[in-house]
């Protein structure tokens, strides 16, 4: 039994080892800028001044839609809503029951400023798997931020518990802005509505 367990170790040690390397040198390279350009990673981006951070990640896609396509599935994201056309499976795994809903729900107005978008059922995780809608710009931009900070934006204080933001430019680049501070700050750009490029669900804008 001893020797077996030496031998996972030899094995498994070095991979472990082999694997956070890479991330370190290469794939956490790679994913801070996932589609961006260099324009963009440098840009001011809506939201940016809420939040109180140092580093970024930044990832961009271009989308083959108009932006007054591209928003009604923007808004429909959520728990509360049709989840965030990711990896529904994965999320239920964790017990956030994320419906899955591949249509415009007409019913669902758009997301106003204040309102609150769950990221999980609202029993879960004492109630804290929520964000509030910060900024609203129509076609343009949709920031959150957490709960007790909106609070503190409402003070005239700034976030310091993180951002998550999509914006889009005339071009239909689409951008994603998720601010987030705990130990490290770190801005992640990201596209709710148009996730199932890279997931593979198919949404018709």
């Amino acid at each position: 039994m001893k020797r077996r367990l030496i031998l996972f170790l030899k094995v498994s040690v070095p991979v472990v080892i082999g694997f956070l390397i890479a991330y370190v040198l290469i794939l956490r390279p790679w994913h801070h800028r996932w589609g961006a350009t260099d324009a963009e990673i440098q840009k001011t981006l809506p939201g940016d001044n809420l939040i109180v951070a140092t580093s970024q990640i930044t990832h961009g896609i271009t989308v083959d839609a108009p932006a007054e396509k591209v928003w009604p599935w923007l808004m429909q994201i959520g728990q509360d809503r049709s989840g965030f056309y990711s990896y529904t499976p994965l999320e239920n795994l964790f017990g956030c029951e994320m419906p899955k809903v591949e249509a415009l729900k007409l019913e669902w107005k758009p997301r106003t400023q204040g309102e609150t978008v769950w990221f999980c059922a609202p029993q879960r995780f004492n109630g804290q798997g929520y964000m509030v809608a910060a900024v609203v710009e129509p076609q343009k931009a949709f920031v959150m931020v957490s709960g007790p900070d909106w609070s503190t934006l409402q003070n005239g204080g700034r976030s310091s518990g993180g951002s998550w933001a999509s914006s889009s430019n005339p071009s239909m680049r689409i951008i994603r802005a998720c601010w987030h501070v705990c130990g490290e700050a770190r801005r992640q750009l990201w596209l709710g509505a148009l996730w199932a490029s890279h997931s593979g669900i198919p949404l018709t804008l």
